[in-house]
C-alpha cells in the first residue's frame, strides 16, 4: 500500500512538472508566431462539425453519442508544406454506461456525464502537397497535424452522475485533413481529429487499472470542416514561398 501510495506521488508530481513545461513551450511557441505574422500568409475562419468520446464508457465505437463543435482558427502558412494554426474551439461530449451491455468498470450504478469544453491549441501542419493558401482556384492538398492544447471545463452543463468529479486538462491533439481553395481569397477544408487528454475523468469512471496510467486517459475526437479567409499576403512576392 506505502509503495502504491509513494507511487502515485512520484507520477503527480511528475505530472505537474511536465505540464509547467507543456505551458511554457505554449506560450513560446505563439509569442513566437504573433512576433512574426506579418512574414507568414495569414488565414482566418472558422470550424464547425460533430464530435464524440472515448474512455472507459465507450471503449471502442466510433461516433458514439455524436454532439456539434465550433470555434474560430487562425492559420499561419510558412510555406507550401508547412503551417502553424491556433484555435479555440467550443465542444459538447455526453455519455452513458447505460448505453452499454459490459462496461469495463462494471458498476451496479449507471454513469452519466456531459461536459462542455473550450479546447485551446496550438497545432503543426504539413502538407503532402505543394499548397498555397488563398492561391490558385482548385488548389488543394491532404495533411496531417499534431500539437498541443489544453481543454477548459466551461458552464453549468458540464456534469457527472454517479461518479467522479471532473476536470480541466491538457491534450495532445492530432489527425489528418484535407485543403482545397475556393478562390484567390478562401479556402475551404475537411479533418479528423483526435484528442489524447491528461485526464481520466471526463467521463467521470477512473479506470480500475488505476488513474497512474497514461494510456487509460481519455479521448475525444473532432470531425469537423472548416473555411477561413486569407487577409494578409506580406510573404506573397518572396521567392522561397513561391
Amino acid at each position: 500500500m506505502r509503495a502504491k501510495i509513494l507511487l502515485q506521488n512520484v507520477y503527480y508530481c511528475a505530472k505537474n512538472i511536465f505540464m509547467k513545461k507543456i505551458v511554457i513551450i505554449l506560450f513560446l511557441l505563439t509569442q513566437y508566431v504573433f512576433a512574426h505574422t506579418q512574414q507568414f500568409k495569414t488565414d482566418f475562419g472558422i470550424i464547425g462539425g460533430t464530435d464524440y468520446y472515448m474512455g472507459d464508457i465507450n471503449a471502442e465505437k466510433l461516433f458514439y453519442s455524436p454532439r456539434y463543435m465550433v470555434g474560430p482558427i487562425l492559420r499561419f502558412n510558412i510555406d507550401m508544406r508547412h503551417s502553424i494554426r491556433c484555435q479555440a474551439i467550443y465542444a459538447n461530449l455526453t455519455g452513458s454506461d447505460s448505453d452499454f451491455d459490459q462496461v469495463i468498470t462494471k458498476r451496479n450504478n449507471p454513469v452519466n456525464f456531459t461536459a462542455n469544453l473550450l479546447n485551446l491549441g496550438t497545432q503543426f501542419e504539413y502538407n503532402f502537397f505543394d499548397y498555397k493558401s488563398g492561391g490558385k482556384k482548385g488548389n488543394c492538398s491532404p495533411y496531417m497535424f499534431g500539437g498541443i492544447g489544453y481543454s477548459l471545463l466551461i458552464g453549468s452543463g458540464s456534469s457527472v452522475v454517479g461518479g467522479e468529479e471532473q476536470e480541466s486538462h491538457f491534450t495532445i491533439p492530432f489527425g489528418i485533413g484535407f485543403k482545397l481553395n475556393i478562390t484567390d481569397r478562401l479556402s475551404t477544408g475537411l479533418e479528423w481529429s483526435y484528442n489524447k487528454s491528461f485526464t481520466d475523468k471526463l467521463d467521470g469512471v477512473i479506470s480500475p487499472l488505476g488513474e497512474t496510467k497514461f494510456y487509460n486517459n481519455d479521448w475525444y475526437s473532432f470531425l469537423g470542416l472548416f473555411i477561413t479567409y486569407k487577409f494578409f499576403n506580406f510573404a506573397g512576392n518572396c521567392p522561397v514561398y513561391d
